[in-house]
């Protein structure tokens, strides 16, 4: 994770970052910035490792997660991927409650 003075970037690679996304610090969450995975390594899962990371953080410190959910990705795509992970559509947002941490 690397932090910035409004929020943090949380990443993965073994020896150079593939993928990342950025999180901004809201009132009741994060608001999460574009996931970029590297095109030479896409379709190789780690987008959804970086999205674990993200929403394990999200419910470890009982943060909600919002996004936007337009731009160049078909819109059934951002739907079942952020989906997978607990985000649910509501216009061109998708956010994603806190899920309680098991002790």
């Amino acid at each position: 994770m690397v932090t910035t003075p409004y929020g943090f970037f949380i990443y993965v690679g073994e020896t150079s970052t593939v993928s990342s996304i950025y999180l901004e610090k809201v009132s009741d969450g994060y608001m999460l910035g574009s996931l970029i995975t590297k095109p030479a390594e896409r379709r190789k899962g780690y987008a959804t490792q970086v999205m674990q990371k993200v929403v394990d953080f999200a419910d470890k410190y009982n943060s909600t997660l919002t996004l936007i959910a337009d731009g160049d990705i078909p819109q059934d795509a951002l739907e079942n991927f952020y989906g997978s992970f607990g985000f649910v559509k509501d216009g061109c947002i998708m956010r994603r409650p806190p899920k309680p941490v098991p002790n």
